[in-house]
């Protein structure tokens, strides 16, 4: 066990967690992930965890592959858990891999707040004026 009570397995004779072979990434991934090795002086497997992270992130539901068991398309999903001590760097590097999806997303809510939600108030205002006058239209006529 660690000083932190984490058990440590290759302190009881199991073998480390192999080392993510880095070069097997797509050659723009695996040069991120090694630049953030560089960077945060860190082991590769963090870092190469959270480049396929983020790539999953980015593709969302607009990759699909067909599940042979439940006989449907399913979108791509990684679920990831990052275990390390406290202070090994994980949310610097993670933070790091998704800063391009964050500020992509920080735009996207800022361009929703600025345009797209007052132009669809103000449509919103003038259908209802429109049904309103429909409305007082029709009761009037009705009314003949």
């Amino acid at each position: 066990m660690s000083e932190d009570n984490i058990e440590d397995p290759a302190a009881e004779g199991q073998s480390a967690a192999p080392v993510f072979p880095i070069e097997s990434l797509p050659r723009t991934l695996g040069a991120v992930a090694k630049a953030m090795v560089d960077q945060f002086q860190c082991g590769q497997n963090l870092p190469c965890m959270a480049v396929l992270g983020a790539l999953n992130a980015a593709i969302g539901t607009r990759f699909v592959a067909w599940n042979p068991v439940i006989h449907k398309a399913t979108p791509a999903n990684i679920f990831q858990i990052a275990v390390a001590k406290s202070g090994d760097g994980k949310s610097q590097v993670m933070n790091y891999a998704f800063r391009p999806i964050q500020e992509h997303e920080d735009e996207v809510v800022t361009h929703w707040k600025n345009v797209v939600r007052p132009e669809a108030l103000a449509t919103k205002q003038l259908i209802e004026m429109e049904i309103a006058q429909i409305k007082s239209d029709y009761k009037a006529k009705i009314k003949k």
